[in-house]
């Protein structure tokens, strides 16, 4: 599980930072090899089929039900 988040975070800062440390960085925080770092982060684009961007309308349906799973 950690490693979704890690991975996650390290691609939301791309894209919302226009300065971030390299992957070498986020690995070591995250306790994964660099290698395994680049593969998370580019089977999660593909996931996301590199659509990075998620509208108002979808990002409150989430956090609806996210909240409502507490």
């Amino acid at each position: 599980m950690h490693r979704i988040v890690l991975c996650s975070l390290v691609v939301s800062i791309k894209y919302n930072e226009d300065k971030y440390f390299k992957n070498s960085y986020y690995a070591q925080i995250g306790g994964v090899s660099l290698e395994q770092m680049n593969t998370f982060e580019e089977e999660f684009l593909k996931t996301l089929d590199y659509s990075l961007f998620v509208e108002n309308k979808m990002f409150e349906k989430y956090e609806r039900n996210l909240v409502q799973s507490f």
